[in-house]
């Protein structure tokens, strides 16, 4: 870890202009996370309880109105992300930064980085966040569906 994480400092001119756009930099990190390598960060099913217990289940939507269900799972990823949780999930995708580094993914590299930061020092439900919950639902419902 403390190697890949001297080797991304080096990469200050990506970092930077990584960092200039933070609406690009969000929908980097949106669609990176949707890459099955993340796939074991999904929510697991003990935390997807929680965020349905606290918030019940996600709204039906229909056509091109999906503020419901985006205001649904802000809601629900806030209600079970709290700082130690922030911190496991943060330390989760952290351990992923070696292999990126070792491979020289630098963009990919400090989208990690700057996500599992703002994952674990923020309020926010950050795109890292958001990604693992909708992903962690889906996979929820898909294993209640086969059961």
């Amino acid at each position: 870890m403390a190697r890949a994480a001297q080797q991304l400092r080096e990469q200050r001119r990506i970092a930077i202009e990584f960092h200039t756009n933070p609406e690009a930099a969000n929908a980097y990190c949106i669609e990176m996370f949707r890459s099955a390598e993340f796939n074991p960060l999904h929510f697991d099913t003990l935390l997807i309880e929680r965020m349905l217990t606290r918030v019940g289940e996600p709204p039906i939507v229909e056509g091109d109105n999906q503020e419901a269900f985006s205001e649904y799972l802000r809601e629900a990823v806030l209600s079970v992300a709290h700082a130690d949780v922030r911190r496991s999930l943060a330390s989760q995708l952290r351990r992923m930064l070696p292999e990126y580094t070792a491979a020289g993914r630098w963009r990919e590299a400090v989208a990690i980085d700057y996500s599992a930061f703002r994952t674990s020092l923020g309020n926010e439900v950050t795109p890292y966040l958001a990604q693992m919950a909708l992903a962690g639902l889906a996979d929820y419902y898909d294993e209640r569906e086969e059961a």
